[in-house]
């Protein structure tokens, strides 16, 4: 069985870049010091990510980022957490926790989740897995003030025009969608 390497995201932001007034207003916001530190190089945004374990025995899942390093980042992750917000707790996702800003500097706490980031060789193990989540998904019913999907779509920010790229997605997305509502195709089993 051959080895894979796993795709490092070389953006990513170290926990050390993170500044000192910075994590002393996620202590305060948690309520307890932070005891421990696990980064993940993986994912898309260049901010720092990863579990934070603090002395009360809590963890979170933080995201952090900075409007000065990376200004289109604050918007998208701000995004993200309003809709992190109004999933119903049915939602197979992580629970938002809490979000905070200091100066130009955004800090996004969601419930921390166990697991693994898939890789090459683990993605057929995997599959039944996301199709099962899918599947849960579907059964639940979107709050009325959910944004649409194209809402957060990243444009270009000289036609104001969806990237094409992003159009593919969206299109397989709605095919996606189709899938789970109901259309006729089915979830592998």
């Amino acid at each position: 069985m051959s080895s894979t390497v796993q795709p490092r995201n070389p953006r990513r932001m170290p926990w050390s870049e993170v500044p000192d007034a910075v994590v002393a207003r996620i202590e305060a916001v948690a309520g307890s010091v932070i005891e421990s530190v696990a980064a993940s190089p993986f994912g898309f945004s260049p901010g720092f990510a990863g579990v934070v374990s603090f002395a009360d025995g809590a963890r979170a899942f933080l995201k952090v980022m900075s409007a000065s390093r990376d200004p289109w980042s604050i918007e998208v992750n701000r995004r993200e957490a309003h809709v992190l917000a109004l999933l119903p707790k049915e939602v197979p996702a992580p629970v938002l926790l809490w979000t905070v800003e200091e100066g130009d500097w955004l800090v996004i706490a969601a419930e921390a989740v166990d697991g693994e980031h898939p890789r090459a060789s683990t993605v057929d193990a995997h599959a039944h897995e996301v199709w099962v989540a899918l599947g849960e998904l579907a059964r639940v019913e979107a709050p009325a003030d959910l944004p649409a999907f194209h809402a957060h779509t990243p444009t270009s920010s000289r036609s104001g025009e969806t990237s094409p790229r992003h159009r593919s997605w969206m299109r397989d997305s709605r095919r996606l969608g189709a899938t789970a509502n109901g259309s006729g195709r089915t979830f592998p089993n």
